[in-house]
């Protein structure tokens, strides 16, 4: 993954992940990266599949950045932003989605959708989770609430939303893409 800075038209700082790892999804959003003082960032997201052998299920990855200011080269005021690994997370399938809702990560994992909080160590905690009867392959929040749209190729769309108080992530309405009716 390239930071890229447009004006000098150049490559600024590169993050390589492992190259049996393939990047689905990526997001930039502002995630809760303290669970005490609630403080919010702007952090780059990515989900990714680990390409193993065909008798292994297929595993995942959701990686956090933070574009930090650093002191620039000489003669290059460009270079003065770098790559900070804030996170990195496992997950037992691949990512093929992500989301951030209200300060969380929320990812789609093939027939599972799950919401995550950042803790100050960088690691994941997960919070709520669906299953889905489809292979989800884009997720969306609907402007800052706590409603998600969930896309699948079969079925069409997914209307949900997620509750803090009582961990709740449930499913509001199923459509079908052929005919436009609820399910």
């Amino acid at each position: 993954m390239h930071l890229y800075d447009a004006r000098a038209d150049r490559i600024i700082d590169t993050y390589d992940i492992p190259p049996y790892e393939l990047i689905t999804s990526m997001e930039v959003m502002p995630l809760e990266v303290s669970e005490i003082t609630h403080q919010h960032r702007l952090l780059v997201a990515l989900g990714t599949i680990s390409q193993r052998a065909e008798n292994y299920a297929a595993k995942g990855c959701i990686y956090t950045l933070e574009i930090i200011d650093v002191v620039p080269e000489p003669g290059q005021p460009e270079t003065g932003k770098k790559f900070r690994v804030f996170g990195r997370e496992e997950t037992k399938s691949g990512i093929t989605a992500l989301m951030g809702i209200a300060g969380l990560v929320g990812t789609a994992q093939g027939q599972k959708i799950m919401i995550r909080g950042l803790r100050e160590d960088g690691s994941c905690l997960p919070v709520a989770f669906l299953d889905a009867q489809c292979y989800i392959t884009s997720l969306k929040t609907l402007a800052s609430s706590k409603l998600w749209i969930a896309a699948d190729a079969w079925k069409g769309l997914w209307f949900g939303g997620f509750g803090v108080r009582n961990v709740l992530n449930s499913l509001r309405n199923i459509t079908n893409t052929l005919t436009g009716r609820a399910l």
